[in-house]
């Protein structure tokens, strides 16, 4: 058997931490990720096979099955929600026609430019009857 002080330092101590989602904060109890995770499902009445969570502590995201970073007793997790049909929903979407891509936008300008270095538009402004 280990000393007192090992075994203290292997059992994983909960500690409170604040969730913030929309405005509101949210108080939970947890020892790793996973349990901060599932706590804030719960806490947020947000189910988890309808819910996708993102939450980021000290400008980090928690990752499922990953050790707590280094927080302080009472520290604020900002928590994000998305709606999993909704994500699937935007994945599989097609994109928008009427919407240049950067490669449409990039050939338009050289074409804009090629014509104005030409002389295209010389002796046709605006002020001159045509």
């Amino acid at each position: 058997l280990g000393s007192p002080s090992t075994s203290v330092s292997r059992r994983r101590t909960r500690m409170r931490l604040l969730l913030q989602f929309k405005g509101k904060t949210t108080e939970v109890h947890a020892d790793s990720a996973d349990t901060v995770i599932a706590a804030a499902h719960d806490a947020l009445a947000l189910p988890s096979d309808e819910w996708r969570l993102k939450i980021v502590a000290k400008g980090k995201q928690l990752q499922p099955g990953a050790s707590l970073p280094a927080l302080a007793e009472g520290a604020k997790l900002m928590v994000m929600a998305s709606s999993i049909t909704a994500v699937e929903r935007g994945l599989t979407s097609r994109s928008d026609p009427t919407v240049r891509g950067f490669a449409a936008e990039d050939e338009a300008a050289s074409r804009r430019a090629a014509d104005t270095a030409g002389g295209a538009d010389e002796g046709r402004g605006w002020w001159t009857s045509q």
